[in-house]
């Protein structure tokens, strides 16, 4: 499941894409009570990206804008 997300985030990422754009492209519609969890999760996923030097961090905060590297 983990990996298939990471999937989908590196698909999203064929431009520079921001948390909600990239929430929105990989999670689809969210309700307010689950975003900061679907977030929480996008955010973790992208920090291993980042590590494994898959994805930049464009941005000075966690929103973004995030790209493949």
């Amino acid at each position: 499941h983990r990996h298939a997300r990471e999937r989908a985030t590196l698909e999203a990422l064929a431009g520079a894409r921001t948390l909600p754009e990239l929430r929105e492209i990989v999670y689809g519609p969210v309700g307010d009570a689950a975003r900061r969890y679907v977030d929480a999760a996008l955010l973790a996923s992208l920090s291993a990206l980042i590590h494994e030097r898959k994805v930049m961090h464009l941005g000075t905060d966690e929103q973004g804008p995030y790209q493949r590297s």
